[in-house]
This record gives structure tokens, sequence and C-alpha cells, in this order.
């Protein structure tokens, strides 16, 4: 009798194991992707880690989920291969105004072809001007006037013109740090939105505070673009000027 309590207790901890972590795999038998998540807790509570792999074995992405202070959350969806085509991943603090959103698409091998990314942050870029201080003679002490911010909108968009396929993305360097906030593959006609930009004092110029660089095979090193290399056509749109930029490609 104790032995089979004991076998029971075993298979329901094989059990229970099994469920922490998913694996899936190309068909090819190589892993594609591990999803992990913790036991829930007395209270509900559980959160987990995603690892996304390329064919050839790389780790192409993180991502953690947490149902939790907030949330944290990571889908995923395949090729009929077996490899990871999408990810969707966003996370918001507890009691915070912060938010964050990723989203990734992959080619049947694992690598990433677009990759764009938004958050609370790129809504507080308006810069507030300084309050206006107007004398007048009716009063012993002057009129304060405080000027009022009026914030304008503009978008640059990238246009591959070339005839050869290369790897592009736009940074931001309004940013402690410059901050990549799309990538992706682009073929000829193709394009690439960047940031919605917003200033108070006028309307973003186009490519500003933005880097553009392209990668023109996988082992290349990535080369900034400079502003010449560009023929902008600007135009007006609900949301503020739209800056279109077309890159004709180098040899």
């Amino acid at each position: 009798m104790k032995t089979i309590y004991l076998l029971a207790m075993l298979l329901v901890a094989v059990s229970v194991g099994a469920q922490d972590s998913v694996v899936h795999r190309y068909a090819s038998g190589e892993r594609a992707c591990v999803e992990w998540n913790s036991a829930s807790d007395g209270y509900g509570r559980r959160d987990g880690q995603v690892r996304v792999y390329s064919r050839s074995g790389t780790l192409v992405y993180t991502g953690y989920r947490r149902n939790y202070a907030g949330h944290a959350s990571v889908r995923l969806s395949f090729h009929p291969s077996g490899g990871v085509s999408r990810i969707e991943a966003s996370s918001v603090p507890d009691a915070g105004i912060q938010w964050y959103r990723e989203t990734l698409a992959l080619d049947e091998v694992g690598s990433v072809v677009y990759r764009d990314r938004s958050s609370h942050e790129d809504l507080e870029r308006i810069t507030l001007s300084e309050p206006n201080f107007v004398p007048t003679e009716k009063r012993e002490s002057p009129e304060r006037t405080v000027g009022c911010a009026v914030p304008h909108g503009g978008q640059t968009v990238i246009y591959q013109l070339g005839r050869k396929p290369v790897r592009m993305r736009i940074l931001r360097t309004d940013r402690p740090q410059p901050e990549t906030v799309i990538e992706a593959k682009l073929h000829r006609g193709d394009s690439l939105p960047g940031p919605l930009m917003i200033r108070s004092d006028h309307h973003p110029l186009a490519l500003e505070s933005l880097v553009i660089e392209i990668q023109k095979s996988k082992r290349s090193a990535w080369e900034p673009l400079a502003p010449s290399e560009f023929a902008i056509r600007s135009r007006s749109t609900a949301h503020g000027l739209r800056h279109e930029a077309y890159w004709l490609g180098s040899e």
C-alpha cells in the first residue's frame, strides 16, 4: 500500500513538473521555443519566461509573463514548420502610467525580419515653452501670462527603392542612449514608418532626432545613412506633417 502511494505521488510530481515548461520544436527537430511558468501561489499569482530560438540554435528573444503587480504578457504565433512566426509582448506596472509594447515577426528559420517598439515615453516628448511676463501700466506689479504649448506632430517614413534587399533600422537619438524603435528587412518598394514625434515650438523636421542605418548582409556591420542620401517629400496629415524619405540604394 505504501509503495502504491509513493508511486502515485511520483506520478503527480512528474505531471506537475511537465506543466512547468513547454518546448516547441521545428519540424526538423531543433528547439524553437521554451515557455516556462511557475506554479500558482496561494493568491493565484504566477510568472514565467519565454525564450525563442532560431533554427541554428541562437537565442533571438527573451520575454517575461506576470499576472500580478499589473501584468506582463507574451503572445506567440507559429509557422506550419513549428518555428515562431510572431511575438506580441506588453507590460504595464501596477498603479502606474508606464506601458511598453513590442511586436516581432520572424521568418521560417527564426531570424527577426520586423521589430516595432513603443512605450509611454513616446508620448512625453513635449517641450513646454517658458512663461511670458507682460508688464502693464495699470498695475503696480507686472501681469503674468503663461504661454501655452501647442503640440506639433511629425513622422518620417522611409521608402527603400534600391534594387537589393537590405535590413534597415531607425534609432531615436533624443534619449539618454540611442534606442532602436523599429527594424525590418526591406525589399524594393517596402517602407519603414518611424515614430510619431511631438514638439511644442515647431513641426518635427524630416529625420529630426533619428538615425537611419542599413545592414547589407547578416554578417556586415550596420552603416548609418546620411540625410543627403534621401529624397524627401513632406505633406500635411491629420496627425501633423508626414515626411516621406526615399532611399535609392547603393551598389
